[in-house]
């Protein structure tokens, strides 16, 4: 954080001072459980109750609006500042601050490859610039002030993944970053519980163009069929489309699975550029596209992108390939589900192992809300179309997909349903050899990661 001083946002919070030093320094910003009170904090005080002070804390700004919660304090170092609304001061404080610095900020939304796409952007730009990014996928909505934070005068540029599970997530995370370049990377079934209507929840996503302000730099999927349904009328920037289909301004062609990782074409501008990404799936030249597009907007060349994103790093648990049990492979896939995310994995699964018996483990889907019956009926027929040999599913929900895979004429003695870790594992143990490839697909939230290290534990 760039330390300040309170004389500096005293107007700004339309605050008065109570009691204590007129003008502290302030290093860190508190509020609520996740973010303390320490030394050199300014705290916004939200909650209804009388305010503890660590007894390590001897110096620091309390903003409240209810005098009552703070009438014991008598320290000279404890700072008290009034404000008629607390919340209100917040907000204020965060947009001064993020008003302090002029610098790029690019926004990732999506329902699947946000996480690989901000961090490609950042592998690119990292190397001679000062980039703050969010950590892996911890996107939620608490940790907004956690990364603004993160961001002071030797900052360059800050990449922010933008997660939505309920209306307005996107604005919230909007009014503390304000970024002028934002990706949607494709918008599938997810998140359902929030928004309990699928239209809502492209509605959602498509709100990055209000957190762009309808201008700046917009990066889109084109063979998005959701996508496509956002109305772009009002928005008044530069729009970049990338594609597999059709001819954009970013288009991939003659793609292939090589050893590591994807190899294609990528034409830009009329002149046609090899590439590299490492990690498996037609879903990582998306990522790639979208991450060589913002840099492009920030003056790093084509070429310069394409090169440095060769050294790429993927996250762990995204289609990660690992020894397994009696002498199998495993893809390791259980960061996250949903069934967009799911016909990814499968795509890889079919494409990048040689093993000749291919099984698959799918645990329940999140966040489907009421829909989650046809959601799993939907799988369960991706499910018949790749020709797996075995199909296991784990958990309570997902024996839906299970039961319907033998609706459509799948083996039953080829089809598992687990209730457990325990279960999974002996029927992976009972099945799996030196020729088989195991794709585990689940959510890291439900805890599998147990099963993951007893499969990998060879």
């Amino acid at each position: 954080m760039k330390h300040l001083r309170l004389v500096s946002i005293l107007p700004i919070l339309n605050g008065e001072i109570i009691n204590g030093q007129e003008n502290p320094l302030i290093k860190s910003v508190a509020k609520g459980k996740r973010y303390p009170i320490t030394n050199h904090s300014i705290y916004f005080h939200m909650k209804k109750e009388k305010i503890q002070i660590p007894s390590d804390v001897d110096g620091c700004v309390l903003v409240v609006s209810n005098l009552s919660f703070v009438k014991s304090i008598k320290d000279e170092g404890i700072t008290i500042v009034y404000v008629q609304n607390v919340k209100t001061a917040y907000y204020k404080f965060i947009s001064y601050y993020r008003s302090l610095f002029s610098l790029p900020i690019i926004g990732v939304t999506g329902t699947c490859g946000k996480t690989t796409t901000k961090e490609m952007i950042a592998c690119i730009l990292s190397k001679d610039l000062n980039v703050v990014k969010t950590r892996l996928s911890e996107n939620g909505l608490s940790r907004n002030l956690k990364y603004l934070m993160q961001i002071d005068n030797k900052t360059d540029v800050a990449v922010i993944e933008m997660g939505v599970d309920s209306p307005d997530n996107m604005l919230y995370t909007a009014h503390y970053f304000m970024p002028e370049i934002g990706v949607i990377t494709n918008i599938g079934v997810d998140h359902l519980e929030g928004f309990h209507e699928h239209d809502k929840y492209i509605e959602e996503k498509a709100k990055m163009l209000i957190a762009l302000q309808n201008k700046g730099v917009l990066v889109l999927n084109a063979d998005d069929e959701y996508t496509k349904r956002i109305n772009l009328n009002d928005f008044k920037g530069k729009i970049v489309y990338v594609s597999l289909k059709k001819d954009t301004m970013f288009t991939a062609s003659n793609i292939r699975y090589g050893k590591k990782g994807m190899r294609f074409n990528l034409k830009y501008n009329g002149t046609v550029y090899p590439c590299f990404v490492p990690g498996f799936g037609e879903h990582n030249v998306y990522n790639a596209m979208y991450a060589i597009a913002v840099c492009m907007e920030l003056n790093i060349s084509i070429i310069e992108a394409i090169e440095r994103l060769k050294s790429f790093k993927h996250v762990r648990r995204h289609t990660q390939f690992k020894k397994g049990i009696n002498e199998s492979v495993i893809i390791d896939d259980t960061w996250s589900t949903n069934p967009t995310s799911i016909k990814a994995a499968f795509d890889v699964l079919q494409h990048a192992s040689k093993a000749n018996k291919k099984i698959v483990v799918l645990g329940d889907i999140e966040e489907l809300g009421q829909s989650y019956v046809n959601e799993y009926i939907k799988v369960a027929d991706l499910v018949i179309n790749s020709k797996v040999d075995f199909f296991v599913t784990i958990g309570e929900k997902s024996k839906v997909m299970s039961d319907r895979a033998i609706e459509l004429g799948m083996d039953t003695n080829k089809v598992f349903h687990a209730y457990d870790q325990q279960a999974a594992f002996d029927i992976l143990q009972a099945t799996s050899d030196r020729d088989t490839c195991i794709l585990v697909k689940t959510s890291m939230n439900l805890s599998y990661s147990g099963l993951i290290k007893r499969l990998t534990q060879f």
